[in-house]
């Protein structure tokens, strides 16, 4: 799935969840009223021999990640701290066989049109311990 990722990974118990999306949609409807228009642009694509994506560029959805993490450092039992991601990037493909890498270009060049207008949303997810996602709660940007 192509997403974008702008927090690390962190750990805490699963009761908690409700408590981040909370404070996430707080931060969400806070930043609200100084959205762009296009709150989220697309600066390149780019294709190494590990990555393919969209390299992104937003200083609201910065401000908005900053502030959940602002929000969220309240937990007494997260285990680790929220680490705000700098290179905001849509990620395409990565981990690759390098024999693909061509093959994945070319693919993407035929049916991706990275200045299309786009809906963007915000979503909060959960790694379980078999490597499958929960989706926990998502909101249009």
């Amino acid at each position: 799935m192509a997403h974008c990722t702008l927090t690390g990974f962190f750990h805490d118990r699963a009761e908690t969840i409700g408590w981040y999306a909370e404070h996430l949609a707080a931060a969400l409807r806070e930043h609200t009223a100084t959205r762009p228009t296009h709150p989220i642009q697309v600066t390149e694509t780019q294709f190494t021999n590990d990555f393919h994506g969209l390299l992104l560029d937003s200083p609201w959805v910065k401000q908005l990640s900053a502030d959940f993490a602002t929000r969220a450092a309240a937990s007494a039992t997260r285990s680790d701290t929220i680490r705000l991601k700098g290179w905001l990037h849509l990620s395409l493909a990565y981990g690759f066989a390098p024999e693909q890498h061509e093959r994945l270009v070319a693919l993407a060049q035929e049916l991706i049109d990275p200045y299309a207008p786009t809906d963007w949303e915000l979503r909060l997810y959960e790694r379980q311990h078999d490597m499958n996602w929960t989706l926990h709660a998502a909101w249009a940007l």
